[in-house]
């Protein structure tokens, strides 16, 4: 008997906590989750980035090496 009642007591504490576990609301994502989220985004976007201005800036200077030989030269064989 009382194994049987500590079994039904036990079966009704289990139930009752899942039951309870079930009905809680789901926790809305909080606006520092969408502020982490940007901030991430404008972190890769930089890192992608970066590496693209660094080469446009050296393939600029590369062509006004190449203008300011090619000037040279039109000023050289000018003369």
């Amino acid at each position: 008997m009382k194994k049987s009642f500590v079994l039904i007591l036990l079966l009704f504490l289990l139930s009752g906590v899942s039951l309870m576990s079930c009905s809680k609301e789901k926790e809305q994502p909080a606006e520092g989750g969408k502020k982490m989220t940007d901030k991430a985004a404008e972190a890769i976007v930089k890192k992608v980035n970066t590496p693209k201005d660094k080469a446009r800036a050296t393939q600029s200077l590369g062509e006004e090496r190449t203008d300011a030989i090619d000037k040279g030269v039109q000023d050289a064989g000018g003369r």
